[in-house]
C-alpha cells in the first residue's frame, strides 16, 4: 500500500547507497529511488545531494515525477528526470543549473547576437609582427583563416613583417 502524499512517499521510499566499485571522483555515488508523484524540485535537490553538487533552478522548473530506480549513477538519474520534463542542465564546476530547453535556446541565441554585435562594433587594433626563419606569405594565409570578418593581414616583403589588423575583446 502506497500513501498518496508525495512528501511521505519521498521520505519513505528513498534509499541512498554509495557504490565504491562504480563511483569515481566525478560521480560520487549511485542512487536508489522509488517515488510516486513527488515534486520535481525536491527530487532534483535529492539527486544533487547524492552527487555532492549545488543546484540552481527557476520558477519554470515545476511538476511531479514518478520513478523507480535501483543502483543508477546520480548523473544518469538527473538526466532521466530532466528529459521526462523537457528540461536541460548546464554545469559550471560543481554548480548545475536547470531550466527548460527553450530557456537555454533563448540564452544561446542571445549570446550569439551579442557576440555578433560585438564583432561589428569592436575597435580595430593593428599589430606589426616581424617574421624570422619563415615565409611571411605562408604565415599570412594561415592567419587569415583565424581572423574575424573585419580582420586583415598584409605582408611587408621588404621587412619580413606581417601587418595584422583585427578586433579585440570579443571572445
Amino acid at each position: 500500500m502506497r500513501p498518496s502524499t508525495p512528501g511521505f512517499a519521498l521520505a519513505l521510499l528513498v534509499c541512498l547507497a554509495a557504490a565504491p566499485s562504480t563511483a569515481t571522483a566525478r560521480e560520487p555515488g549511485t542512487i536508489n529511488l522509488d517515488i510516486v508523484g513527488a515534486d520535481i524540485r525536491n527530487v532534483l535537490r535529492l539527486i544533487a545531494d547524492v552527487g555532492h553538487v549545488n543546484l540552481v533552478y527557476g520558477d519554470d522548473v515545476a511538476g511531479q515525477v514518478t520513478m523507480h530506480l535501483k543502483g543508477v549513477p546520480w548523473r544518469r538519474a538527473l538526466d532521466g528526470v530532466l528529459g521526462t520534463k523537457g528540461l536541460a542542465s548546464e554545469r559550471d564546476g560543481n554548480v548545475i543549473r536547470v531550466a527548460t530547453l527553450t530557456t537555454f535556446a533563448r540564452e544561446r541565441a542571445a549570446r550569439v547576437d551579442a557576440h555578433s554585435a560585438c564583432v561589428e562594433t569592436a575597435p580595430l587594433q593593428t599589430r606589426l609582427i616581424p617574421v624570422s626563419y619563415a615565409d611571411p606569405s605562408e604565415l599570412a594565409s594561415i592567419l587569415r583563416a583565424n581572423l574575424s570578418k573585419r580582420g586583415t593581414v598584409t605582408v611587408d616583403e621588404r621587412t619580413h613583417t606581417l601587418v595584422v589588423t583585427d578586433i579585440v575583446g570579443c571572445d
